[in-house]
C-alpha cells in the first residue's frame, strides 16, 4: 500500500511496479487474500488498464460483497469506462456501508461528469456539514468539491477546496 500511495503522490510509475512486485506472492495464492486484489486492482487502474481492474473488483466483491472501498473503486473504474448506469449501482451499494458521504461523493463523481456539477457541489457542501468519518475522506471530499467548482466554472472555489484538501 505504502509504494502505491507514494506512486499516487508522485506520479512515479515505478512505484506501481513495486507495489505490484510485493502483491504478486499474494496474487498466486488461492484464493487470493481480498486486501491483495484490492490493491492489485487499484494498481490496474493507476494503469488504465481498466477492464482488468473491473474483472478483479467483481471477482473481490463477489467473495466480500460488503467492501466499501472496492464498491467505490468499480464506481470510479465504470465512471471512466463511460458505464455510468453501472458507475452509479456501484455508488448506491455504498448507501449501506453507513458513510453518507462516500456514497454521496461516489454519486456527485457522476453527477458533476453528466453536467450536474452546481448539485454535486451542493451536495458536497451538505454532507461536508456533518462529522466526517477521517481526515482522508474529508480531503477526497473537498478534492471532488474542487473538481464540480472546475466544471462548474468557479476557478477561484476549486482553487480554495484544492488547497483545503491538501
Amino acid at each position: 500500500a505504502a509504494y502505491l500511495d507514494y506512486a499516487r503522490g508522485t506520479g512515479d510509475a515505478r512505484y506501481l511496479g513495486r507495489a505490484d512486485a510485493v502483491l504478486t506472492p499474494w496474487l498466486a495464492s488461492a484464493p487470493p487474500p481480498d486486501a491483495a486484489l484490492l490493491l492489485h486492482a487499484t494498481i490496474l487502474q493507476s494503469r488504465h488498464e481498466f477492464g482488468q481492474a473491473r474483472g478483479e473488483l467483481v471477482t473481490l466483491l463477489r467473495q466480500d460483497p460488503d467492501n466499501a472501498q472496492a464498491w467505490l473503486t468499480l464506481a470510479a473504474v465504470a465512471q471512466v469506462q463511460g458505464d455510468l448506469d453501472a458507475a452509479r449501482a456501484a455508488c448506491a451499494r455504498l448507501i449501506s456501508a453507513g458513510d453518507a458521504l462516500v456514497a454521496g461523493g461516489c454519486l456527485a463523481a457522476i453527477n458533476m461528469q453528466t453536467g450536474h456539477a452546481r448539485e454535486a457541489r451542493a451536495t458536497l457542501d451538505a454532507l461536508l456539514a456533518r462529522p466526517v468519518s477521517s481526515a482522508a475522506v474529508r480531503s477526497w471530499a473537498l478534492g471532488l468539491r474542487a473538481d464540480a467548482a472546475v466544471y462548474a466554472g468557479d476557478a477561484a472555489a476549486a482553487e480554495r477546496d484544492y488547497q483545503a484538501a491538501l
